[in-house]
């Protein structure tokens, strides 16, 4: 098994199992709440064939980067705002920041996620 492969399998096991585990927490929004987890595991699913075939990587990582930072926000919203659990899903954008890009936009995507935090 390739190591993007790996990967992909243990997001989606972490994924489901948070859906799992918070089915029954009194302030996610249903149905709301499991269309946007699962927004995100399709689209971090498929993200990294989108990157290995695109003319220019960087860019779509970087579209991939306001995207994946746009579905968390959806489910920050519908899973108990600021007393959400999935805060944690934020640290996403910023690991994979930087990983692939460069500090300015690694502190951009710092920002915005502070600014979503602060929301």
């Amino acid at each position: 098994m390739h190591r993007s492969e790996l990967q992909e399998h243990v997001f989606l096991l972490l994924m489901l199992s948070l859906a799992f585990l918070y089915r029954e927490n009194p302030i996610l929004v249903f149905p709301h709440a499991l269309v946007f987890l699962f927004a995100l595991l399709l689209y971090n699913f498929f993200q990294h064939r989108l990157i290995l075939h695109a003319k220019h990587p960087m860019l779509v990582h970087g579209l991939s980067l306001a995207v994946n930072s746009l579905l968390i926000t959806a489910v920050l919203h519908y899973s108990g705002g600021k007393d959400s659990s999935f805060w944690v899903l934020l640290l996403l954008p910023i690991f994979s920041s930087v990983i692939m890009h460069s500090r300015v936009t690694t502190w951009l995507t710092l920002a915005m996620t502070l600014t979503v935090l602060g929301a």
